[in-house]
C-alpha cells in the first residue's frame, strides 16, 4: 500500500477513536454527540462498581438549576443494618419556601447524607442540613422504620409501608406514617441519557397519629431497572418545600484516583495556633455571628437588636468558663452559671445555677449542705443545649432534695460513679459530661443557701498538665462555636414556637413535662410569646395547684431573662397574689397599672415567657389569656385585688434588690 494511503488510514482511525468516549469517563446526556449516555433498555453496559460511582444530579426548584453531586463513602451498620453512606455535595443551592404552621421559612439546603441498606436500597437514615432565614444552620435527622417485605428487589405491584422519624436540631419532632407501591416500569429520559427503571410512588397516611384524609402521591423515585446506581435515576419531591423539587441524574462516572484531588495535609491544631489563623479564625467567627442578631424576626425592635449584640458576649463569657477555665473533668469544681452576668434559655430568676465538668468513667463525690431553699436537684447531661447535638443531649441520672437521704445537720454526700454505689447516687455512664445542680429559691429574702464541693476520687492530688498551643487553638474553636450555635439554636426554637404560628401570640398551652433537653425532669412548664400595642396589657389568669414550687416569668426575644433584680419581670408563687376565688391572675406590660402581679416587660412591647411547676400532684389544665387595654385592666380584676401604690412599688423593688444582692454575695 503507498505510504500516503498508509497515513491517511492511520489518521481516519484516530479520528474515529477520538469520537468515542474512552472508558471510565463521565457519561453526560445528549449535547456532545446523539448517542452519548444513552443505555440500552435489554441490555447492560459494562458498569464500574455503583460503589465506586460518582452521580451528578440537576436539581430543579422552580426556574433553579443547580447540580448536586452524590458519592459512596463507604458502608455503616446504623440500628443494626448494614447501609451504604451516600454523601451529597451541594453547591450554590437556591433558597426553598416552607410551610412551617402559618409562617413562610426559608431554607436552603447545604449537604445531605444518606444511609441506605445496601440489600434493599430503601433509607435507613438521612440527615439534612440547610440554611434557615439566612443564617441560621439546622440539621434535621431522619430515621425509617419498615414493615413487610420492602424495598429492592422491586416488582411491579410490590407494595410495603414504613415510619419516618424527623428529628429536627430546631423544632418539634414528627412522626408520619407512609406506604409505597411500586406503580410501573417505564423508560425515562434524564440529562444523562434514556433509562428503564421502576417508579415507586410514595404516600404520607398519618402524621403525628392524625390520619391524612385523600391522601395523594407526595414523593416518586424512578430506580434503574438494570440496578445500575444506589440512588435513583430521577426524584419527584412533592411535599418537603412549597413547589415540587426534581432531581435528574445529569452524568455518572467512576471515581478515578488519577482526577481525584491531592490530599492536602491540614496543619495541625498546636501549627494554627503558632500560625495566628486560629486566633484569627476565632475572631472571624464571631464577626459573623452577629449577623444572626439582624434577623428581622427577632430584633423587632431597637432594644431588640441591642440585646441581641449583649446576649453574644454573654454567651463568649459562659463558654470561656465552661470550655477553657472549668473544662478539666479529672479535676472540676464547681461554678455558677448561666446568670451573673449571663443569662440562657429562659434562666430561672429563683435558681441559682451550679455545675462542673464530669467524665462516665470516673467516680466522684459531691458533699454540701442543703440550704433552707424550698428545693434542690441534681442532673448530669450528655452535653450542653445548642453546643452539642439535639439528639444527643440527655439527662443521664437525678437526684432532688425531696427523696435524698440528709443528715439532721443539713450535710449530704452524693456518689456520681458507673457502678451502683449505697446510699446517695447519680449513675454515670460513657457520655456523662455535666453535672448541674439547681438551688431553687421561693422566700428570697429568708431562704439560705447551702454549700456544695465535688472531688474526683478515681485521680485525686494531680495536676493538671501545662496549656499547650493545639489545647489553646481547639479551646478557641470550641467558644467559637458555642456563641455561633447556642445563640442559634435559641433563635430556631423562637422560630419552631412563635414565629412558626405553634403556639400563637398572647397564648399559653397547657403545661407539661420540660420537652426541651437540659429541662428540669422535676418541672413542668410552657412557653409563651405576648405581642402588645402601646396603650395594651395581656392578662394570664390560672389557678393554685398543689405543687410544691411556680413561678412565672417574661424573657426578651433572646429568651433570657429580662431584669429581676431592679423590675418585678418575674414573679413566684410565694411572692404572687393569690384572689379569693383561687386564681392567680399576672398583667404583663410595659406601665405600672397598679396590680399586685405586674410583670415589667422592661419596656418590650414583644417577648417571650416562661412558666414552671415544680414537684406537682398536677400542674393547671388550661390558662386563661387575654389581650384588653391598659385604661380597662382594672375591669378584669376581683373586688377583693389590692392597688399598690408607687411607693409601695418602691418598697417592694428595693426589698427584691436586696434579696438578689444576698444571694449573689461576693
Amino acid at each position: 500500500m503507498p505510504r500516503h494511503r498508509v497515513l491517511l488510514w492511520v489518521v481516519s482511525l484516530l479520528v474515529l477513536m477520538a469520537l468515542l468516549p474512552a472508558c471510565g469517563d463521565d457519561v453526560r446526556g445528549p449535547g456532545a454527540s446523539s448517542f452519548e449516555g444513552l443505555v440500552p433498555i435489554n441490555e447492560s453496559p459494562p458498569q464500574p462498581n455503583p460503589e465506586e460511582l460518582a452521580l451528578t444530579y440537576e436539581v430543579g426548584y422552580g426556574d433553579e438549576r443547580t447540580q448536586w453531586t452524590v458519592t459512596v463513602s463507604g458502608r455503616e451498620t446504623v440500628h443494626g443494618t448494614v447501609c451504604y453512606v451516600l454523601d451529597t455535595a451541594i453547591e450554590g443551592s437556591p433558597e426553598r419556601l416552607r410551610l412551617q404552621g402559618t409562617a413562610e421559612v426559608n431554607l436552603r439546603p447545604v449537604g445531605e447524607i444518606l444511609r441506605r441498606d445496601v440489600s434493599t436500597l430503601d433509607l435507613i437514615e438521612s440527615k439534612s442540613s440547610v440554611i434557615a432565614f439566612g443564617t441560621l444552620p439546622v440539621d434535621t435527622v431522619k430515621t425509617f422504620a419498615f414493615a413487610g417485605d420492602h424495598g429492592a428487589p422491586f416488582s411491579v405491584g410490590k407494595e410495603w409501608s414504613y415510619e419516618m422519624v424527623s428529628k429536627p436540631s430546631m423544632g418539634a419532632q414528627t412522626v408520619s406514617t407512609w406506604s409505597a407501591r411500586v406503580a410501573a416500569i417505564e423508560e425515562i429520559t434524564v440529562p444523562a441519557g434514556t433509562f428503564r427503571c421502576y417508579r415507586i410512588e410514595h404516600s404520607r397516611s398519618a402524621v403525628n397519629g392524625v390520619v391524612v384524609e385523600n391522601p395523594t402521591t407526595d414523593l416518586i423515585e424512578w430506580w434503574s431497572a438494570e440496578g445500575l446506581f444506589l440512588a435513583p435515576v430521577r426524584i419527584e419531591d412533592r411535599f418537603t418545600y412549597a413547589q415540587a423539587e426534581t432531581r435528574e441524574l445529569a452524568a455518572y462516572g467512576a471515581i478515578s484516583k488519577e482526577t481525584a484531588p491531592p490530599i492536602v495535609e491540614a496543619p495541625s491544631d498546636a501549627g494554627r495556633l503558632l500560625a495566628g489563623s486560629a486566633w484569627e479564625d476565632f475572631c472571624d467567627r464571631l464577626k459573623a455571628a452577629g449577623k444572626i442578631v439582624l434577623d428581622p424576626a427577632v430584633s423587632v425592635s431597637e432594644q431588640d437588636q441591642a440585646e441581641g449584640y449583649r446576649h453574644l458576649l454573654r454567651l463568649l463569657w459562659v463558654s470561656m468558663n465552661e470550655l477553657m477555665e472549668n473544662n478539666d473533668p479529672l479535676r472540676p469544681y464547681l461554678t455558677r452559671y448561666p446568670n451573673v452576668p449571663t443569662r440562657i434559655g429562659h434562666d430561672n430568676p429563683d435558681n441559682v445555677y451550679v455545675g462542673g465538668p464530669i467524665r462516665g468513667d470516673q467516680t466522684y463525690r459531691l458533699t454540701g449542705t442543703i440550704g433552707s431553699n424550698v428545693f434542690t436537684s441534681f442532673n448530669v447531661y450528655t452535653g450542653f443545649i445548642g453546643f452539642d447535638s439535639y439528639e444527643s443531649l440527655r439527662t443521664v441520672s437525678s437526684l432532688n432534695s425531696e427523696e435524698m437521704a440528709i443528715n439532721p445537720d443539713g450535710s449530704f454526700e452524693i456518689i456520681l460513679s458507673p457502678e451502683p454505689h449505697p446510699g446517695n447516687w447519680l449513675k454515670l455512664e460513657p457520655d456523662a459530661r455535666i453535672l448541674v445542680v439547681r438551688k431553687l429559691f421561693y422566700d428570697w429574702g429568708n431562704e439560705t443557701e447551702g454549700t456544695l464541693r465535688i472531688e474526683n476520687l478515681t485521680a485525686p492530688g494531680t495536676p493538671a498538665a501545662p496549656l499547650d498551643p493545639g489545647a489553646m487553638a481547639r479551646q478557641l474553636d470550641d467558644m467559637a462555636r458555642f456563641v455561633e450555635s447556642v445563640a442559634s439554636f435559641f433563635v430556631g426554637a423562637h422560630y419552631a414556637k412563635f414565629v412558626s404560628g405553634e403556639i400563637p401570640p398572647n397564648t399559653i398551652p397547657p403545661p407539661k413535662v420540660g420537652e426541651m433537653a437540659m429541662a428540669d425532669p422535676y418541672n413542668r412548664t410552657q412557653w409563651g410569646h405576648f405581642k402588645l400595642a402601646p396603650d395594651e396589657a395581656l392578662i394570664v389568669e390560672f389557678p393554685a395547684t398543689d405543687c410544691l414550687y411556680t413561678n412565672f416569668q417574661l424573657g426578651n426575644m433572646w429568651w433570657e431573662s429580662l431584669d429581676y433584680r431592679t423590675r418585678q419581670s418575674h414573679l413566684n408563687g410565694f411572692m404572687s397574689y393569690l384572689n379569693a376565688d383561687g386564681i392567680y391572675r399576672y398583667v404583663v406590660c410595659p406601665r405600672d397599672p397598679g396590680v399586685p402581679n405586674w410583670l415589667d416587660t422592661e419596656g418590650h412591647l414583644e417577648g417571650t415567657m416562661y412558666l414552671r411547676w415544680t414537684f406537682c400532684e398536677a400542674a393547671p389544665e388550661a390558662i386563661v389569656t387575654r389581650v384588653v387595654k391598659f385604661d380597662d385592666i382594672w375591669d378584669f380584676m376581683p373586688a377583693d385585688t389590692p392597688f399598690v401604690t408607687p411607693e409601695q412599688r418602691a418598697q417592694a423593688l428595693a426589698a427584691r434588690q436586696r434579696a438578689f444582692d444576698q444571694r449573689f454575695r461576693p
